[in-house]
């Protein structure tokens, strides 16, 4: 789904509801392509390595946080777009439609330090699963 206001887009969600077929398929078809075209060993700032180096070693979702959640969503806003209820609109209507597809559960990882948005996810029914490096596991039962 997308955002779109008067100055254009603004944000979007995205959902995949089998995680693990997600990741089966980004590593058979997207990364192979990438990784041949974004080496690991080419000079470039460290913000771009960081990126590649998800290419060549991308984070998978863990075992107990999947077993129970298994569909995973990103949604990302621009700032203009906060505060007037889009993201739990989109949210409400993705778990919406993931419940009448039979998905018994959503996961999404964020950042540990965006306040922001991990009071949203609670507010809209996800609990903590576990820590990454730097982010939370949030989820919720459909």
């Amino acid at each position: 789904m997308v955002v779109v206001d008067e100055e254009g887009v603004g944000g979007y969600l995205l959902c995949a509801r089998d995680t693990r077929a997600h990741e089966a398929w980004v590593e058979q078809h997207w990364l192979p392509g990438l990784r041949a075209d974004y080496s690991l060993d080419v000079d470039r700032s460290p913000a771009d390595q960081e990126i590649v180096e998800l290419l060549h070693s991308p984070q998978i979702a863990p075992d107990e946080v999947v077993a129970e959640f298994p569909a995973h969503l990103h949604i990302d806003l621009l700032s203009r777009c906060r505060g007037r209820g889009l993201g739990s609109s989109l949210i409400e209507g993705l778990c919406s439609f993931l419940t009448g597809e039979g998905v018994r559960g959503v996961h999404l990882e964020v950042g540990a330090d965006n306040e922001g948005a991990i009071r949203l996810y609670r507010r809209l029914g996800f609990v903590d699963l576990g820590r990454g490096a730097s982010s939370l596991y949030l989820g919720r039962r459909l």
